[in-house]
């Protein structure tokens, strides 16, 4: 990565990974952050604040795009991802860092979401804003320059959204997998982008190149030839003494000792002049004037050097030429002529470096790459693949000095136009869609199994936080929950799995097999050619009179090489090495001057009419070598012929590994749409059943049951059959169980009710009868008693008002009418009415970290926990004192109030009653009072439990769902 920030790849994977763990950090402590009341309760101030959260969101698509041009366009990384194989640990750390970047992105949309949630909007008032300024920012892209990326990363937000408002965050396959084909389109679209932008700027700094600029390493080359030349020996004798010395022998000893390197891509012609610039030796030559006059008009000097030039009116190739001048001491012996013109570009050469003869790899891969040369509008030259017309009729255009870029249906080609004359065409063939599609599907891949990876961290870490638990909790949890993969999860597996594992044998086989068949074209393709080298040359030998070591042998044996586009050896009968066109190996040491053992053996001592070594080694380099006898015309073997096959290892790792990278691709994008499949297929099975949950989960009863209507006869309509005959004996039964329920029911109310009348009604019989004795006998003492008895009168018949009440309030519970009611402020007021009584003591806790809001009746909760407080103190009585504790908490999604006395306790034989109506443990009662919670709470949504010990107190428990 290059920036002023961003140096370095390792600043890049450090900086995220700081940022990963912050991210980290506010997201796991997300629901601890409150915002201030004044930007909670301001609608504008909510519009506003998530508006600004969009905006930061959006930046956060640009930044992606800085790492993007960071990894891929100002770097040296190799990112070519359709070359998985080839892919270098610095690649994978890239790939680590766009999936932590994503990660992050994800992280901070949630912390966000989280945060709108405290403001006065409704959901449906957030998407509003969301689309607003889709809108504006579609609007804009629209009148500059449109592309998909920010609808895709619109649609990625909004799901995020939508798993976070709609679904609760509840874990969904499908949400995630959207989620991820999201991230992996957006990923291979920067990825293209940027790749192509890398590539055509290239592409377009070798367009310039090859007009005429100077490649650094072959003015260097130049400088050591010129230096190499002026001082060495051999060159001061031949001029002193030409004739001593064959013409032959010197250029060879030039060619092995200077000729090489990046100058070995240049044809050359060598002439020698005396001191008065006429030949050194009478023969073929050009005058040294040819070459003194381009130094006038023609030529210009070449950087760094001290004798060479470059003839500048050359085009489509490099014209280098250099007037050297040999010394011997101070005395001008005459000059040296080397004439250099660069050949057209030969990708098909393939050496390891250790081999190479003056053939050095550049740093620029142009195997890809076609060249052609206008002049005039009429091509001059050209290179590669692809047929460019002999006439240009518009087809190339660019404006003069500029490099401009067109397509056609299958290339991309760079044109630069130097000139009105002039015009250079680099051209490459396009990506193709389903290379396009590969990358896609590797993205997706990889950020399934780094989402995967996370999930398993993540939950590694909260396990083994929990002393308590440890790895004997993760073990026992990977138990219990390996029961409960749903079906549609183990149909889904068993898809993927069965394909993926018949993919790999598949794969793994025709691997072999296309190994094993190319090894065996590569072996018939060497043996062939063996036998066309020794045929050929046998009838050089015959034409020339058998086999001779001079200089004119060396030269014929090098033509005789270079004809038949190989690396030759010739050995004795004895294995000794006779004849090479590659002596450089030999007198540098890299190979022995003997025939290979194994060579020798089978056709000297086993007499083999050829032999083929498929692993012949040089260090670790390996290659395959063909050995033949050449025979005399007398069928006398005189000699063995080798031919090096040094391209055979690198040809072959390169079908290998476009074989693999091919293979790797597709399978990736089978993957993904077996998965695809996969969840369909999935859902289709398991739909009906999933209907019949849905349709039996609905079922209850006394109310009716809808059957279920299956029109296929299989093995589900089956099983709805039987569930419609079910529900069908279910409401025979229901309706009968309802009618003696009912009739238990008004038995039970009746007697109840009888009995608690019958209570306050026997002493007012009783009262009647005495006062109208005494008004009958004339009782002196009746006003008194009058007096006394109304007393008891009223209180009786409130009894009896109560009593009614009682019951009339429990018979109203369905009319219900539920609200948003805070819940704190209820249990505070309820605390205030029972606290003030005597030897009474209420402690309440609130350990909540949010408003808690609730949805229910508020005369009902008020009357519930008014019950609780009335019970607890009733409770208690024979105690000195009452001691009421009532402590609330919260989570994300409920609250929890625990309510605690230090009362007598339930009897735990009366503890499965406890919440049955009229049903009561004092001497007075209804018995109404805890049903009444029960049915309270259950109307809010929530639920009531306890638990209680005889003479230690009871504790109740309650949960309601917040809003």
């Amino acid at each position: 990565a290059e920036s002023d920030l961003l140096p370095s790849l390792g600043d890049l994977l450090l900086n995220v990974i700081a940022l990963t763990w912050i991210s980290l950090f506010a997201y796991t402590h997300r629901h601890q952050y409150r915002l201030p009341h004044w930007l909670r309760s301001s609608k504008v101030l909510g519009v506003a604040l998530t508006g600004l959260m969009l905006i930061v969101l959006s930046l956060s698509a640009f930044l992606l795009e800085d790492v993007f041009s960071g990894l891929i366009y100002n770097s040296k990384i190799n990112f070519d991802i359709t070359d998985i194989i080839n892919l270098g640990w610095i690649s994978w750390i890239s790939i680590f860092v766009l999936c932590l970047v994503w990660f992050n992105i994800f992280v901070l949309a949630n912390i966000f979401i989280e945060l709108t949630k405290q403001l006065n909007l409704v959901s449906k008032e957030k998407l509003i804003v969301f689309l607003v300024m889709l809108g504006g920012y579609f609007v804009y892209k629209l009148v500059t320059d449109f592309n998909v990326f920010f609808l895709v990363y619109a649609l990625l937000l909004f799901v995020i959204g939508w798993n976070n408002y709609v679904q609760e965050r509840k874990f969904s396959i499908a949400v995630f997998a959207v989620l991820f084909l999201c991230m992996a389109f957006l990923t291979s679209l920067k990825y293209q982008k940027f790749t192509d932008n890398k590539e055509k700027s290239n592409r377009g700094s070798i367009a310039n190149k090859l007009l005429y600029a100077d490649d650094p390493k072959v003015i260097n080359s130049i400088v050591s030839f010129e230096r190499g030349i002026s001082t060495d020996s051999t060159v001061t004798s031949y001029f002193k003494n030409p004739n001593g010395i064959s013409t032959i022998s010197f250029h060879n000893d030039i060619i092995k000792k200077y000729l090489d390197g990046y100058l070995s891509r240049f044809d050359y012609n060598i002439y020698e002049y005396n001191v008065n610039d006429s030949l050194l030796k009478k023969g073929v030559g050009v005058p040294i004037a040819k070459y003194k006059n381009l130094v006038r008009s023609g030529a210009v000097k070449t950087s760094e050097t001290s004798f060479s030039y470059r003839i500048n009116d050359t085009f489509g190739f490099q014209n280098y030429f250099g007037i050297i001048p040999i010394f011997d001491d101070r005395n001008l012996l005459g000059s040296l002529v080397i004439e250099l013109k660069s050949q057209v570009y030969d990708y098909n050469s393939r050496f390891p470096e250790l081999l190479i003869e003056g053939k050095l790899k550049s740093d620029e891969d142009l195997s890809n790459y076609s060249f052609a040369f206008y002049k005039d509008n009429k091509l001059y030259n050209q290179s590669g693949v692809f047929t460019y017309p002999m006439i240009n009729k518009n087809q190339f255009k660019a404006a003069i000095d500029n490099v401009e870029f067109e397509n056609d249906d299958t290339y991309n080609h760079a044109v630069y136009r130097p000139d009105n004359s002039k015009l250079i065409v680099v051209s490459k063939e396009r990506v193709p869609y389903i290379s396009r599609l590969a990358k896609l599907s590797f993205f997706f891949l990889v950020f399934i199994l780094f989402g995967i990876s996370i999930y398993i961290v993540i939950w590694f870490v909260r396990k083994l936080e929990d002393n308590r638990a440890g790895w004997f909790s993760i073990n026992r949890y990977l138990m219990i929950n390996a029961n409960r993969i749903l079906y549609k999860t183990k149909i889904q597996l068993s898809v993927v799995l069965s394909v993926v594992a018949t993919l790999l044998i598949v794969g793994w086989t025709t691997f072999f097999y296309i190994k094993e068949q190319y090894l065996k074209q590569q072996e018939t393709t060497i043996r062939e050619k063996i036998r066309k080298v020794q045929l050929s040359y046998e009838r050089q030998l015959l034409n020339n009179g058998g086999l001779r070591n001079d200089e004119q042998s060396v030269l014929e044996f090098n033509q005789f090489a270079d004809v038949n586009a190989s690396f030759l050896n010739l050995y004795t009968t004895n294995g000794d090495l006779y004849l090479t066109s590659l002596p450089k190996m030999y007198s540098l040491g890299v190979l022995g001057k003997k025939m290979g053992p194994l060579a020798y053996l089978n056709l000297k001592v086993m007499q083999k009419s050829e032999y083929l070594n498929p692993r012949e080694r040089i260090g670790t380099f390996q290659y395959a070598a063909a050995y033949a006898p050449i025979r005399n015309a007398q069928n006398q073997t005189i000699a063995y012929i080798g031919l090096p096959y040094y391209d055979n290892e690198a040809d072959y790792q390169d079908k290998i590994g476009l074989f693999i990278n091919t293979l790797i691709n597709i399978y990736a994008l089978v993957f993904v749409l077996i998965g695809i499949f996969a969840v369909f297929l999935a859902n289709q099975i398991t739909n009906p059943l999933t209907f019949i949950q849905e349709s039996i989960s609905k079922t209850k009863l006394g109310q009716t049951n809808q059957p279920i209507v299956w029109h296929r006869q299989d093995e589900i309509g089956s099983l709805i059959k039987e569930y419609n005959k079910m529900i069908a004996a279910l409401e025979l039964s229901a309706t009968k169980l309802a009618r003696s329920e009912r009739e238990s029911a008004w038995r039970e109310m009746a007697k109840q009710v009888a009995h608690e009348i019958k209570n306050p009604l026997t002493p007012l019989k009783l009262g009647v009868q005495l006062l109208e004795k005494s008004w009958k006998e004339g009782d002196p003492n009746f006003e008194r008693k009058f007096a006394s008895f109304n007393k008891s009168f009223v209180e009786q018949i409130d009894s009896l008002a109560s009593i009614a009440s009682e019951f009339s309030n429990f018979a109203k519970m369905p009319d219900t009418k539920l609200e948003k009611i805070d819940l704190l402020p209820i249990i505070e007021q309820a605390v205030a009415i029972f606290n003030s009584t005597d030897n009474v003591e209420i402690v309440f806790l609130n350990r909540t970290n949010r408003e808690i809001t609730v949805l229910g009746d508020k005369d009902q909760l008020m009357r519930t926990f008014n019950n609780l407080l009335k019970n607890a103190i009733e409770a208690s009585e024979g105690k000195e004192r009452c001691a009421i504790k009532i402590k609330v908490i919260n989570d994300e999604k409920q609250v929890y109030v625990e309510l605690e006395d230090n009362g007598k306790g339930i009897d735990p034989l009366l503890k499965d009653k406890i919440f049955v109506p009229n049903f009561t443990t004092k001497s007075s009662g209804t018995g109404l009072g805890l049903a009444f919670v029960k049915q309270a709470t259950e109307n809010a949504g929530g639920a009531v439990e306890f638990k209680s010990e005889l003479d230690q107190g009871t504790t109740f428990y309650l949960n309601y769902p917040l809003v």
